[in-house]
């Protein structure tokens, strides 16, 4: 008969290969027993007549207090870890709406979320340690499984660096996919807690505290309107160089920029109901035989005649310079060199209206030569004849607001734009400037000298001037096409917003704007977000409360854990020890590997009753605990 021999109980023999016996063992039964299957037929006669006595182990009576011991820190556990979840739904909750600035027991709301934050995923993963811990000694009761699984169970509890450990072994099992799971959960709690604490900028806005300065179409005179001359003197723009310089800028791409003060650290400055003036073009198809103005003559004539399309057998083919720009056949009489030689007459009429002058205001009209196509390209095929554009100037009243944030980004948002109709006899009449001039409202007047003074720029200063803007724009200014009306678009936006801001008529006195800046920052926190992340901390500690009484419950009230001393006193049978032979030097690959291929159980043994890790055929159940109330 052979008797196992465990580490840490008395020694019953000097060499495994031989059979030994207790004393007086073989005088009482002096027949040979060959194999342990016949010893282990009577469990009651080996106790009885074999085994000294003590040698036979029964579960011992254990008290309540015993089972305290076991149970305090679980327990413990659960209960800090419910207590600390309850703090992080209070924290969060007392943060919402506060300022960023509002301190909790003397630190900000991320650190001390933080702090808690770490101490609840270090008990869940210490709760989970014990849960798994004391499952991986019941997963190998009854029938079994192999030895390997307790490094997996043990790497499982390690947090991920053992998970990492045990990866490729782990396989599909009720605790094991949840423990991995959770683990790698754990990870992301930290971040997900600060995630959560938006904040919302305090935007506190102040009138007064923004200011530009830009001219008032409507309370200024920009014209050349002058009291002693009257209306007869309106010839443009006081500083009609504004409108060449506004044209050059667009054709370049660039935009003039308003004066204005907005301090540094203002989310925006504000600058509502600016009053400005806009002007368009309005166009339609003409001819060749379209009327002009001649200033080589100060002639009407017409594009056939001055280009020579009208010569009978002409030696060569007419062509044209494109693109051209003329005056309308309809300005006779009131060409920029026609204002700028205008003289009263001395027998004039001091009040009224004057005929001679009533005659120098109109619609001012000019005329297009395009190239064949219809776009402002400078070739004309000699075998193609010029595409005509008959148009007139027309204004509006835009009524806007200006937004510069943070980065000096400008934004001009239209509130109105209202058409102009211009009073051509009001502005010719020498009695109601004389009468009205210091209460009046100039935007007709400055509208018109505007118009005037678009027109000296492009036609009145030449040909070569306005083909240079023109080339100069379609090199760097177009964006969306090369037609007149793009050109246009382009162009008298800038001249509009030079005209207003480019030289501001009241250099002291601005417009006051309003003023917006953070104040500080809030917390703007969404329940439903913090209360599923608090409350999911849950979800771990019930199934690892869970896992841990029913391991606590199959294992008879014996807590192991993790014991690497429990594992050595429990031990390997000498039939199971038999599967490693030859590896006790090898390291913890060899040896797992080897794991995985041994099948034990996790039992008493039916000779002596001790507790250990064996094949299935010489293992039985652990029998049951008994308690005391003592």
């Amino acid at each position: 008969m052979m008797i196992e021999n465990y580490r840490g109980f008395d020694k019953l023999h000097e060499n495994e290969s031989t059979i030994n016996t207790y004393p007086g063992a073989l005088e009482k039964h002096p027949r040979q027993v060959s194999t342990e299957s016949e010893f282990n037929a009577s469990d009651y006669y080996a106790r009885s007549t074999l085994a000294p006595p003590g040698y036979y182990q029964e579960p011992k009576r254990e008290g309540v207090s015993e089972m305290f011991k076991v149970i305090f820190l679980p327990v413990l556990n659960v209960a800090g870890t419910c207590a600390l979840v309850g703090i992080i739904i209070y924290i969060y909750q007392k943060a919402n709406g506060q300022t960023t600035d509002m301190t909790i027991a003397g630190m900000r709301v991320p650190t001390i979320l933080a702090l808690i934050m770490t101490i609840v995923k270090m008990l869940v993963a210490g709760g989970i340690t014990f849960a798994v811990s004391e499952y991986k000694w019941i997963q190998l009761q009854s029938e079994g499984s192999k030895l390997a699984l307790l490094d997996i169970y043990d790497g499982c509890t390690r947090g991920v660096g053992g998970i990492i450990r045990v990866l490729t072994s782990i396989h599909l099992d009720k605790v094991l996919i949840p423990t991995v799971l959770f683990q790698f959960g754990l990870i992301a709690m930290g971040p997900a807690s600060q995630q959560i604490l938006s904040t919302a900028d305090i935007i506190q806005c102040v009138k007064g505290e923004a200011g530009i300065w830009y001219t008032n179409f409507s309370s200024s005179d920009i014209s050349t309107l002058s009291s002693t001359t009257g209306p007869g003197s309106v010839k443009g723009l006081k500083q009609d160089s504004l409108v060449r310089y506004a044209f050059e800028q667009a054709a370049l791409g660039f935009q003039v920029q308003p004066y204005y003060e907005c301090k540094m650290g203002s989310l925006n400055c504000t600058y509502t109901d600016l009053s400005g003036i806009h002007t368009t073009v309005a166009c339609q198809n003409g001819t060749l035989d379209s009327q002009i103005i001649d200033l080589n003559t100060n002639n009407v004539s017409t594009l056939n005649h001055y280009y020579g399309y009208d010569k009978p057998n002409p030696i060569t083919s007419p062509s044209p310079s494109v693109p051209g720009i003329f005056y309308s056949g309809s300005m006779v009489g009131r060409t920029y060199f026609d204002l700028n030689n205008y003289t009263a007459p001395l027998l004039s009429p001091k009040n009224g209206s004057d005929a001679s002058i009533r005659k120098l205001f109109g619609d001012q009209s000019f005329v297009m030569v395009l190239t064949d196509e219809g776009t402002l390209n400078s070739y004309l095929p000699m075998d193609k004849k010029p595409q005509i554009l008959e148009c007139t100037l027309q204004s509006t009243v835009n009524s806007s607001m200006l937004i510069i944030d943070q980065s000096n980004v400008k934004r001009l948002q239209q509130y109105s734009s209202t058409p102009l109709i211009i009073d051509y006899d009001t502005l010719s009449n020498a009695t109601y400037w004389k009468e009205n001039y210091l209460d009046a409202n100039f935007t007709m007047l400055n509208a018109y000298a505007m118009q005037l003074s678009i027109l000296k720029t492009l036609i009145a200063d030449g040909q070569d001037g306005f083909q240079e803007i023109v080339e100069n724009w379609l090199i760097y200014g177009h964006l969306s096409g090369k037609t007149p009306d793009n050109f246009f678009v382009d162009t008298l936006h800038n001249v509009d917003l030079t005209a207003m801001y480019g030289l501001p008529a009241n250099p002291i006195f601005g417009e006051q704007g309003t003023r917006c800046f953070i104040q500080g920052n809030t917390y703007q926190l969404s329940p439903a977000a913090y209360y599923c992340l608090a409350l999911s901390l849950l979800l771990p500690l019930i199934w690892w409360t869970i896992i841990w009484i029913i391991s606590l419950h199959q294992s008879n009230g014996v807590s192991r854990g993790n014991s690497q001393v429990a594992l050595m006193v429990t031990g390997l049978t000498a039939a199971a020890r038999q599967d490693f032979k030859g590896l006790s030097h090898s390291g913890q690959r060899e040896i797992f590997a080897k794991a995985k291929e041994v099948n034990v159980v996790f039992g008493e043994t039916r000779s002596s009753g001790h507790i250990a890790f064996g094949t299935p055929e010489e293992m039985k159940p652990v029998r049951t605990k008994r308690y005391s109330t003592a």
